[in-house]
């Protein structure tokens, strides 16, 4: 299991504990919020490093003139590395 799929699954545990336990409620709320955050965006990194890590993707296919890599020019690179946030959480 790796780190990602470990705080997933403490994720679902946090969240389905909130209801049991009343006292918690805020201030799990406020940790579930930045815990659903980061998770987000791993998987978005973890998507485009998957893209570029993939070698089928630097090879030219025969109806194409451009590598898939090539054709991309870095823009999904771009995305995970931007997203639609500051990395402080505000949404620009």
């Amino acid at each position: 299991m790796n780190k990602l799929t470990e705080m997933k699954a403490a994720y679902e545990i946090l969240e389905d504990g909130v209801a049991l336990i009343p006292d918690y409620t805020i201030l799990a709320a406020i940790a579930l919020k930045d815990f659903k955050y980061l998770i987000s965006l791993l998987e978005e990194k973890d998507k485009a490093l998957s893209f570029y890590a993939d070698e089928d993707m630097y090879f030219r296919k025969p109806q194409h003139q451009l590598t898939f890599i090539e054709a991309d020019f870095g823009k999904m690179a771009r995305k995970a590395l931007n997203t639609s946030t500051n990395n402080e959480g505000e949404t620009l």
